[in-house]
């Protein structure tokens, strides 16, 4: 289920005994929901508890990269039988060199590529040291001098690339303060040009720029850059003053990112006794092919993950991966399983623990070429950062309804916006209710004083009939829970 999991040890606000929790549920946490609302309709908002069972929280470092020809799991032991979304650490993106400098021989072959629009004084020129390079063995050294042209820029000409979503990483070497001088990165089509202050925060030093293609601004809004085919890549010299005169910045290793794709997650039982590195297979166990809320989606065999523009580390919240849940088949705890991260179109950098101590005792991270091959531990300790949640026994202790807008303000003929909050077993059928007319944007249904009880499995389901002439466009479902450690 969507939402993102808060637990704790939170104190109870009054006597759980007295209130007829259960005195060994002394945690709580919380989760929440939405969906945008269809107009004149029954929306129904569907919330599962998520209590973070197995875990290991450091994801420092670099572990391996998912790729075409490496999939990239994780081993745990599950202690309930089903699953309700998992966090994981992971940087997206396609990166590619755009330009390191190294392959041009001199400045005559550099002032080819990179063209300057005052070439008497604001040709870039190669450099190998002082500073030393930021990546290889050469940079490109370029001038703040503003003596004839009061925006001076130097402009590389491209085959027309496909930028959108996408970002442009550099590193510059500022030898001026920003307020005594900057450039800008621009990008353009041919004919219409966007671009970007490149900000930078000391002076004489490398430091990486990350500059997003979609936060880049329009030189004429009426007329934007064609993303998708971007001929056009420079710098401009954005803002002068007497102190920048004769000054250079050295601009070295331009990336480029690419934005979105995908990455696909699998989930296998692998029985009682713990998979072994170089000897047991990903296949070795039994794939489970029915993930996915019923509720909300068909189970599939797979989740895929989309992932976000521009590259980036991301924690990744995965509440689509729900496993033992709604006639899905249960999870055997006791049993151990493990989760594949499998290429789709983009590789993924995939972030977990440094090895230092054995933060995680139940499994291990690995790599493998295939499913069919044995799998390789990524190293002594080492587990890729992951986060388990499971839909467990809770009792709910508050409940809250939220509507963007004013629900029912504008109501016609008498009929107002209504909901419903229904406490549901595993199996889907209804074990309470609560029904009320709104007129706020905000609703409570504080269960206090009298704990709703959710069995392992179970869920809240909101029913909100809306009344169309309302302004309400997005409802959400907010419960909080006492739970069991």
């Amino acid at each position: 289920m969507a939402g993102t999991p808060i637990s704790g040890n939170i104190p109870i606000r009054q006597s759980i005994v007295s209130n007829g929790i259960p005195a060994e549920f002394t945690k709580q946490t919380v989760s929440q929901n939405q969906r945008i609302v269809s107009k004149g309709d029954v929306n129904k908002v569907l919330l599962r508890s998520q209590v973070l069972k197995e875990h290991m929280d450091d994801g420092n470092t670099i572990l391996d990269t998912v790729d075409s020809s490496t999939i990239i799991g994780q081993i745990f032991k599950v202690s309930k039988a089903n699953i309700n979304g998992i966090a994981l650490k992971l940087a997206s993106g396609n990166v590619e060199v755009f330009d390191d400098f190294n392959d041009y021989a001199d400045d005559t072959a550099l002032q080819a590529v990179w063209v300057a629009s005052d070439p008497a004084n604001n040709d870039p020129e190669i450099e190998t040291a002082d500073p030393d390079p930021y990546e290889g063995a050469k940079y490109m050294n370029m001038s703040y001098n503003w003596e004839s042209d009061p925006n001076p820029y130097i402009e590389r000409t491209i085959t027309a690339k496909d930028c959108r979503g996408g970002a442009f990483r550099f590193a510059i070497y500022p030898r001026i303060t920003w307020g005594e001088g900057r450039f800008n990165f621009f990008v353009g089509d041919g004919t219409n040009y966007k671009r970007l202050d490149v900000v930078t925060t000391a002076v004489d030093e490398w430091q990486q720029v990350t500059i997003q293609v979609d936060a880049m601004v329009e030189d004429d809004a009426d007329n934007p850059v064609d993303d998708e085919n971007i001929t056009k890549v420079g710098f401009m010299v954005d803002n002068w003053s007497s102190a920048s005169e004769n000054e250079w910045a050295g601009i070295d290793y331009i990336e480029f990112i690419s934005g979105g794709g995908s990455l696909d997650l699998k989930l296998w039982d692998m029985g009682a006794s713990i998979p072994v590195a170089g000897v047991t297979a990903i296949d070795d166990g039994t794939q489970y092919t029915t993930l996915g809320d019923p509720d909300l989606m068909t189970p599939a065999s797979e989740i895929t993950i989309p992932l976000v523009g521009a590259g980036g580390t991301r924690r990744y919240q995965i509440d689509d991966l729900v496993a033992g849940i709604g006639g899905s088949g249960a999870l055997t705890p006791g049993n151990y399983y493990l989760i594949t991260l499998n290429h789709v179109d983009t590789d993924v950098v995939v972030y977990g623990s440094d090895g230092s101590s054995d933060l995680y005792t139940d499994g291990f991270g690995f790599t493998a070429p295939d499913e069919a091959t044995a799998i390789t531990a990524i190293g002594a300790n080492q587990d890729c950062m992951f986060h388990i949640y499971t839909a467990d026994e809770t009792y709910v202790v508050d409940c809250k309804a939220i509507f963007k807008a004013s629900t029912g303000a504008t109501a016609v003929n008498g009929i107002n916006s209504f909901y419903e909050i229904l406490i549901m077993r595993a199996d889907g059928t209804v074990e309470s209710m609560v029904t009320s007319k709104i007129q706020a944007g905000v609703m409570s249904a504080s269960t206090w004083l009298r704990p709703l009880h959710i069995e392992e499995g179970g869920k809240i389901e909101m029913r909100f009939s809306d009344d169309y002439t309302d302004d309400v466009y997005k409802a959400y479902l907010i419960a909080e829970y006492a739970y069991q450690p």
